[in-house]
């Protein structure tokens, strides 16, 4: 059983996961990965809580992926978070019986942070369990941490995002009417609404690609609140190259591969679509299409 938050499911939390998979593998035993379903600092500390890098369902996805048999979700509670470490341990070997756990260097559980790497490999043999502390990964002589990547994703630095991750930063959400000025413009956009718990890039233009409906698209999205006509409200629009679909009520994931530019104030409509023309033909040539 790998063991932790996986906040974001960054490149060390993939090791940790892996780890556990290649060791359940060797003993042909079922992989499992035990997390939680909201962060532990909004019971702890819930003005401490950080945003969400993606969607427990994103989460879920990246997991299938990795090959983890069977994934266990608690609801993290008040009543966890007093839980003693040992009595951890009790409950999941009454409940899971792994023979194994394998966690991060840095990841602790129970009252008080108690259950610290250096406990687990003092207590786990009164559990029956064996244990795995995987260190600490690295990247540019740097730790890979989801409070690294929060702060990355806030100055939009979406290469180094994306590094981390091993994968593109993606936001997924249900397509929404807009106020059809796109479609005025030439450019008509799919509408997300964005959270405000979530951990957002800049506003700006981006390179993204979308899917939907088991179908991967090409475009340009625009995080902001349409300065241009006085907008208020922040939200994500995205215009897919080379398509007329209706996407209202969708589904849809969106991927960003590369920041184009800031978001900013034009005079005309004229001026803006001059604009959006550029930042299609930079994405474009980003994507290697025609």
């Amino acid at each position: 059983m790998a063991l932790g938050t996986f906040d974001g499911l960054h490149l060390g939390h993939q090791q940790v996961i892996r780890r556990a998979l290649e060791w359940a593998a060797r003993e042909s035993r079922p992989g499992l990965a035990l997390t939680f379903r909201n962060h532990p600092l909004s019971v702890i500390a819930p003005a401490r809580a950080p945003r969400c890098i993606e969607t427990a369902a994103a989460r879920r996805e990246v997991l299938e992926r990795l090959g983890v048999d069977f994934l266990i979700e608690l609801t993290f509670t008040a009543a966890l978070a007093a839980l003693p470490a040992g009595d951890f341990l009790r409950l999941l070997t009454d409940t899971a019986a792994p023979a194994g756990l394998v966690v991060g260097e840095n990841f602790s559980f129970g009252a008080g942070r108690g259950g610290t790497s250096a406990f687990l490999r003092e207590a786990a043999p009164r559990y029956g369990l064996r244990t795995e502390i995987c260190p600490l990964t690295m990247l540019d002589g740097e730790i890979v941490s989801s409070t690294r990547i929060r702060s990355l994703i806030a100055a939009g630095d979406l290469r180094a995002v994306n590094d981390l991750l091993g994968r593109p930063f993606a936001v997924t959400g249900e397509v929404q009417h807009g106020d059809a000025r796109g479609h005025r413009l030439g450019f008509p956009t799919a509408n997300l609404p964005l959270a405000p718990d979530w951990a957002m890039l800049p506003q700006g233009a981006y390179a993204v690609r979308a899917r939907f409906e088991g179908h991967d698209r090409f475009g340009i999205a625009n995080i902001g609140n349409n300065p241009t006509f006085d907008g208020k409200e922040s939200r994500l629009e995205i215009h897919l190259f080379d398509y007329a679909g209706d996407l209202y009520g969708v589904r849809l994931k969106v991927l960003f591969i590369e920041r184009l530019r800031e978001e900013r104030h034009f005079g005309s409509m004229d001026e803006l679509r001059r604009q959006l023309c550029d930042d299609e033909t930079r994405a474009r040539k980003i994507f290697h299409l025609q």
